[in-house]
């Protein structure tokens, strides 16, 4: 079965433990600290719980346990430097969210991964999720016509948020940490970005540095498909949920919206909710296509969204357009 080793949990670590629970598709080796200041509780509880090697070194774990895969979870700005040499020691490396935080580390990773001929894999979950399967699949059976627009949108609450968010060096900003799921699914539904325009702001951030609070984003998709996102921390306390996470794509023959995990359709047909499918097990889809041989489109998706959130940060900052193609 396939060996995972787990290196830090600032983020989602729980996707490959929760999958070799409910999924058998994997065993946890051992699991070590990312020793960038995150805190390492959940690990150790993990390491007591399953009764496996908790390391205080990661390099240690990789050079003393036979690992398959190594889930990378570490402070956001170490993702692509941790994730580039555990693909230079033969290992397959499933990532959080982004990639990397700046040009010149998504640059290097993508150059350590062509050439390691190992797997590499983002934490792009909510790809996994039924509403977004849905939608994808009414889209491809023609529902909606050819594509014309494309909405999406992320918003949390901002809740308790660790120290390092106060620093955008270090997480990156909200478009590559929140923004970056509504853009991948604009990708991955409407095709490859051509231009990106973004503004975003750390106004009424709760005294948290150069934290944004909120961002939005226009892109030109291939095929003259106009795409927007927005994202934001301004989800109400009260709210039922931590997120709100909305789609809404715009065809020539109807239209598919997604509020609430619901999937509303409306075509030559009144609107109504389409059956939606299972959702998918994020970490098992990995593990299933780096047992096949065919996990390159992982590495090349999570790679994309991680350039394009780059580049749309980088227009923001800018507070222009920039060419993605």
């Amino acid at each position: 079965m396939i060996s995972v080793g787990i290196i830090g949990c600032a983020g989602h670590y729980l996707f490959a433990p929760e999958s070799a629970d409910k999924e058998k598709t994997c065993t946890i080796a051992a699991v070590a600290s990312s020793q960038d200041g995150t805190g390492d509780g959940g690990l150790r509880a993990l390491s007591a719980q399953r009764g496996i090697p908790f390391y205080e070194d990661w390099r240690t774990m990789l050079e003393k346990e036979r690992l398959d895969i190594v889930e990378v979870d570490t402070r956001y700005d170490r993702h692509a430097a941790v994730s580039a040499e555990c693909l230079n020691r033969g290992l397959n490396v499933y990532c959080e969210k982004p990639l990397a935080t700046e040009p010149e580390q998504l640059a290097l990773l993508t150059d350590v991964w062509e050439k390691s001929g190992k797997a590499l894999g983002g934490m792009f979950n909510l790809r996994c999720s039924a509403w977004f399967l849905g939608v994808k699949q009414a889209i491809e059976a023609g529902q909606i016509g050819k594509i014309r627009l494309i909405h999406a949108q992320k918003s949390y609450k901002f809740g308790s948020r660790p120290d390092f968010f106060r620093q955008r060096s270090l997480n990156g900003g909200i478009i590559p940490w929140v923004a970056i799921h509504a853009l991948d699914w604009c990708l991955a539904l409407g095709g490859r970005c051509l231009r990106v325009s973004a503004l975003q702001s750390a106004r009424d951030n709760h005294g948290h540095g150069d934290m944004e609070m909120s961002a939005v984003m226009q892109m030109e998709l291939e095929n003259e498909v106009f795409a927007t996102v927005s994202a934001d921390y301004f989800r109400p306390r009260g709210g039922a949920r931590h997120d709100d996470d909305r789609i809404r794509v715009t065809g020539t023959e109807g239209m598919i919206e997604v509020k609430d995990g619901v999937a509303w359709l409306e075509n030559d047909e009144p609107r109504r909710a389409i059956p939606l499918p299972g959702q998918l097990d994020p970490f098992g889809e990995f593990v299933r296509a780096v047992e096949a041989g065919r996990a390159e489109a992982f590495g090349r998706d999570a790679l994309e969204s991680t350039r394009i959130s780059l580049l749309a940060r980088r227009a923001a900052d800018e507070r222009t357009t920039l060419r993605a193609d």
